[in-house]
């Protein structure tokens, strides 16, 4: 028992009432925290059922743009050239998002706002946001072309004198 209900307990006995009173009490008590619960659970709004068919799909990984889609992408903007590398970026980020939120019930529909996004950023002049993944694979390359100019300074016949 908690602490509150021992003290209830007390009281009601210094009232003088029978163990089988405090009983009743006690209970009524009960059905009433339970009718409480129930009315709160009742009022909660109700989710409606799936319709059938409903239910989104991941990306697959191994999946191909399809011609109609192309052409969208072409007729909207996208240069024929950057199509294959923009669907690979789309494919890469879809493929790779955990739990529901790669989840989608039309794919062609987020294919298309991929698109626009695309090129509504481009227009603007504004990178797409880099991933970490993307960030670190930058910082690498930018530490690798640091060390290849450097050794490359250092090289006999660099014409600095070092070597």
């Amino acid at each position: 028992m908690r602490e509150i209900e021992i003290g209830i307990l007390a009281d009601l006995q210094r009232l003088g009432l029978t163990a089988a009173q405090v009983a009743g009490v006690f209970a009524a008590f009960e059905c009433r925290r339970y009718a409480d619960y129930e009315a709160r659970r009742r009022s909660k709004p109700v989710k409606a059922p799936r319709a059938p068919g409903k239910r989104g799909e991941r990306f697959l990984p191994d999946a191909s743009l399809s011609d109609a889609s192309r052409e969208w992408a072409i007729s909207h903007g996208l240069l024929a050239g950057d199509v294959a590398k923009v669907f690979e970026d789309f494919r890469d980020y879809w493929v790779s998002q955990a739990g529901p939120r790669g989840v989608k019930l039309d794919w062609p529909a987020t294919w298309r706002r991929w698109v626009r996004k695309h090129l509504a950023d481009k227009r603007d002049g504004r990178p797409r946001a880099m991933t970490v993944f993307q960030h670190r694979q930058q910082e690498a390359d930018d530490v690798i072309r640091t060390l290849d100019d450097y050794l490359a300074s250092k090289a006999p016949g660099s014409g600095d004198g070092s070597g």
